[in-house]
């Protein structure tokens, strides 16, 4: 027996050891399952909650004003009101439950025998923000204006009115949240509408119409080549507001009129004039003289006054290009870019006109730059902006753009090669963060391709300090500094001990901009920074910013 004895504890230290390391490899794999499944934390509690899908936000409707239905917006929406909803553990989450829609009047009378139809959304997993349909069913209300469907834990739910003569908001719910969705039903009918100029030519655009409560009928038209419309399916209860979108006419602008309830429910067509205003306004169309690419062609009109200039692109492969409306009385100067380009003399807009001009393209030329800072280093990401200090940029034969996307950029080398450009005389300015901007002119010959060499670009010295006040408690705050039209140059800097100092600025206008860190509305102010006033201190009053973010509930 003693002579076993070492035998028999040999063999349970392998046994424990083999126990011990299962165990670690259990461990083991549920980190690795819990790493691919991160849990949200309440901000407040810092309890687990359920993420909500962007798609699966309900609409509650605002308070109305006393001339308007009295009713809350939690009474309508019945978004919060919970039966029968438990946090699910382990098997809990596949167990079924019960949604109930409750179909009613604005008033708050229940509907019954109305038909009810939902679609179950299933999230993608790669995609956060795509669903798919994974059911689709429908039931008819009960003598309460109820209908119920089961639901599995998490699912969203979009559900719509489906019956003839009734019109109700559709709404997405998400099914973790809530058990209980109300909707608020109005009679419907088809709305027929003409409109016209008032000199009796049709309007053949487009409109709106619109009630002023959230959970009112909300929807666009097209109007034919008579100017008419007919759109079924109206919300009839509520003051519609139509809008006429007739803007394209010289004279002519958006037009809006109010019906009653009692004049949607007639039956009859409904007809709007749209009158003729005092604008100073004019156009510009361009002829090309041959059919040009929308997708290689673009029309830049600037302007002489100083004000930021416009861009337009083809709707299509065109042999002409009508712009906007624009403020008579001011000249302008026509571009077009693109394998052949041009450029116009300053023309003046004339009110209530469309003035013709008549583009005589030519090969387009195109110039290479190498941009350097005071050390003649190269500069990687400077920007090319070309003619008398417009924001358009060219680069490497893409269409121009007004704004300095990150692809049009200088290279690791601080090379940048433009093409696109019209002879004559342009200025082209060069800058990059942290530098001061350097302009040229440059006379360019139709076709040419011009090497322009090194351009070296000195240290800015510039400095804003921004400050706030007003700031709520647990909030934090983030600066963003913009261009004079407010484009956005360098991205959120967060605040420390309520002040931010953006060093190595240029002299020139800056929108200086605050909001909240979580994102918001944008308290600013406009800065402009020069020779004699390089550093300048901003004081914003953060109090009337608000989140985007809906509240927690």
């Amino acid at each position: 027996m003693t002579s076993e004895h070492p035998y028999v504890r040999r063999y349970l230290l392998y046994a424990a050891f083999a126990v011990l390391l299962l165990a670690m490899i259990v461990s083991i794999a549920s980190s690795i399952f819990d790493a691919g499944q991160p849990e949200l934390l309440d901000e407040g509690s810092g309890q687990p909650i359920a993420p909500l899908p962007p798609q699966s936000q309900v609409d509650v409707p605002a308070p109305t004003d006393s001339h308007e239905i009295e009713k809350s917006a939690t009474e309508l929406s019945g978004v919060g009101e919970t039966e029968n909803t438990a946090t699910s553990t382990g098997g809990e989450s596949n167990k079924p439950r019960l949604f109930k829609v409750i179909c009613e009047t604005i008033d708050g009378r229940p509907i019954q025998d109305v038909k009810v139809g939902w679609m179950l959304l299933e999230r993608r997993a790669d995609r956060q923000h795509e669903l798919k349909i994974v059911e689709k069913e429908s039931c008819v209300t009960n003598g309460a204006g109820e209908a119920v469907f089961e639901f599995q834990q998490g699912d969203v739910a979009h559900v719509e009115v489906s019956e003839k003569g009734w019109y109700a908001k559709p709404i997405d719910a998400l099914l973790a949240d809530t058990s209980t969705a109300t909707l608020v039903l109005l009679r419907s009918a088809i709305v027929r509408i003409s409109a016209t100029y008032d000199d009796g030519q049709p309007v053949t655009y487009a409109g709106s119409l619109n009630s002023k409560v959230s959970y009112g009928y909300n929807g666009t038209f097209a109007l034919n080549e008579s100017g008419f419309a007919e759109i079924a399916g109206v919300g009839i209860e509520l003051p519609l507001e139509c809008t006429i979108f007739a803007g394209q006419r010289l004279g002519y602008s958006s037009h809006r009129v109010t019906f009653t309830s009692a004049e949607l429910e007639s039956g009859n067509e409904l007809l709007v004039i749209v009158p003729k205003r005092e604008e100073n306004l004019g156009k510009f169309k361009v002829y090309f003289g041959e059919q040009v690419s929308r997708i290689e062609t673009s029309v830049i009109i600037e302007q002489q006054d100083g004000t930021p200039h416009s861009a337009g692109r083809l709707s299509a492969t065109a042999d002409s290009w009508e712009s906007d409306k624009l403020p008579a009385g001011h000249h302008y100067r026509l571009i077009v870019t693109g394998p052949r380009a041009w450029r116009s003399d300053w023309i003046e807009a004339v009110a209530g006109e469309v003035v013709a001009v008549h583009a005589d393209l030519q090969q387009c030329a195109t110039v290479r730059i190498r941009l350097l800072d005071s050390d003649g280093l190269p500069i990687e990401g400077g920007v090319l902006r070309v003619s008398d200090g417009a924001y358009l940029i060219y680069n490497k034969g893409r269409p121009p753009s007004p704004y300095a996307h990150p692809d049009r950029l200088s290279a690791k080398d601080g090379t940048v090669e433009l093409t696109g450009l019209p002879s004559g005389v342009i200025t082209i300015e060069a800058e990059a963060w942290g530098k001061q901007p350097v302009a040229r002119d440059v006379n360019l010959r139709s076709g040419s391709y011009v090497e322009l060499g090194d351009w070296t670009l000195p240290s800015a010295s510039g400095t804003l300090e921004v400050q706030v006040v007003g700031k709520r408690e647990g909030e934090s705050y983030a600066v963003f500094v913009g261009g004079k039209d407010g484009s956005p140059i360098r991205p959120f800097i967060p605040f420390a001990d309520d002040r931010c100092v953006v060093e190595h600025l240029a002299y020139r206008t800056y929108t200086i901009g605050v909001t909240l860190a979580a994102g918001g509305t944008v308290v600013y102010e406009t800065v402009h920074l020069s020779e004699d006033s390089p550093n300048q201190t901003v004081l914003l009053d953060v109090q009337s910013i608000q989140s985007n973010r809906p509240p927690r509930k």
